[in-house]
């Protein structure tokens, strides 16, 4: 984002900084999925659990799409 900002785009450097705002906000979910993942991962072999992430990657964007 630094980067971003060294463009001196007024509105870019707005929402750069929104996003700076937000960012604990944003990483909430991937805290949470890691500790999915972590839990999966006891009773799960590896392969099971890329095929099940991918799964619901797959309907989360199919979600998102309707």
């Amino acid at each position: 984002m630094a980067w971003l900002d060294e463009c001196e785009l007024p509105k870019l450097q707005g929402q750069t900084q929104s996003i700076r705002n937000h960012i604990d906000d944003i990483g909430v979910c991937y805290q949470q999925v890691e500790e999915i993942c972590l839990e999966l991962a006891k009773t799960l072999a590896t392969e099971t659990l890329n095929i099940v992430g991918l799964a619901w990657q797959h309907a989360h964007q199919l979600k998102n799409l309707i």
